[in-house]
């Protein structure tokens, strides 16, 4: 009822803020990998601590590997929880460590600044590894499917630049702010 229009409101009005703020893309894809390394360490410590709180400020429920209902690895030692993070499945938790992976990737494939390279290779480690810890085959799926089309086309513009007169359809673009040659 009147909770999902307020929830259409806030959400229109975000994009209206986002667009009228005219933001680099780059800006926002460090803001996306900044913050799925933070959901990332969220996920890590579920895992390790096989439970995970409930909190009214991040909107979490609480699960635990022995209560009925929760998503869990089943093994012949017993079961295990799933990496939920601060959101409601592990399955979305999947699907955010995976786009923030691929952006992670595509951001350090663009710096240039060996400082920002670690730092972006750390936070793909870590996003990489709450992925796996989500336990989610449809977000692991999409992110090969999505890694596989990406590597399509860095090879296709490499085969296109050899030829001077299709280097006016490279896919790169230069970008001061990450130190892009």
């Amino acid at each position: 009822g009147a909770t999902a229009w307020v929830r259409l409101g806030i959400g229109m009005l975000a994009w209206f803020l986002l667009v009228r703020a005219e933001l680099q893309p780059s800006t926002m894809a460090f803001a996306v990998v900044l913050a799925g390394s933070g959901e990332a360490v969220v996920a890590l410590l579920q895992v390790f601590a096989q439970f995970a709180p409930a909190s009214t400020v991040f909107g979490m429920a609480q699960h635990t590997a022995a209560a009925a209902g929760d998503a869990v690895i089943e093994t012949d030692t017993g079961r295990f929880l799933r990496a939920y993070g601060t959101l409601p499945h592990p399955n979305i938790a999947g699907g955010w460590f995976a786009f923030a992976s691929v952006l992670a990737a595509g951001l350090y494939l663009r710096v240039h600044v060996w400082r920002h390279r670690i730092g972006l290779l750390v936070a793909f480690l870590m996003i990489q590894a709450g992925l796996f810890v989500t336990f989610s085959r449809a977000a692991l799926l999409g992110w090969v499917a999505c890694l596989l089309v990406l590597t399509s086309a860095v090879l296709i513009r490499e085969l296109l630049d050899a030829r001077p007169w299709w280097r006016s359809f490279s896919f790169a673009r230069s970008d001061p702010q990450l130190g892009h040659r």
